[in-house]
């Protein structure tokens, strides 16, 4: 089978192309690369830099309803949050971004330490113990 003329051409000028001064590692800042930057992020990755970007945390509960709001301070800390109310805040947003496969609870955690300095510690709740986040400011250059 003959490959089509504009396709020999085609091939030609790809093959004579000079691309000495590309480098693959420092694409164009384009907004093409902005947009497939924005939609190649995990639901995880975007509801921690709404919430960095907002600096504030809207708290819910599993079940969707409103509990509290944390604010951030100026360097970025964020006062302590129980883990579950933390969970179902980011559960509520991959619901609301039509996430269809939601983190687990452990895998959020897992993948949220990767995100941002956390720390996770327990808090008596009269005869309990409560699971608690403390968050840090975000660790740089590091992927969900």
């Amino acid at each position: 089978r003959a490959i089509p003329a504009e396709l020999s051409a085609f091939k030609h000028y790809l093959m004579n192309l000079n691309i000495d001064g590309f480098d693959r590692y420092n694409a164009p800042k384009t907004t093409a690369l902005q947009e497939q930057i924005i939609f190649s992020k995990s639901p995880l990755q975007s509801w921690v830099e709404a919430w960095q970007s907002e600096r504030r945390m809207l708290m819910r509960n599993s079940d969707g309803t409103e509990t509290t709001v944390i604010d951030l301070d100026e360097a970025g800390h964020m006062m302590e949050a129980p883990v579950s109310e933390v969970y179902g805040s980011y559960q509520q947003y991959a619901k609301a971004m039509h996430e269809q496969h939601p983190l687990s609870s452990t895998a959020f955690g897992i993948r949220l330490h990767k995100l941002v300095k956390v720390e996770k510690f327990q808090k008596r709740a009269g005869e309990r113990s409560v699971n608690y986040y403390r968050f840090w400011e975000p660790k740089k250059g590091v992927d969900g």
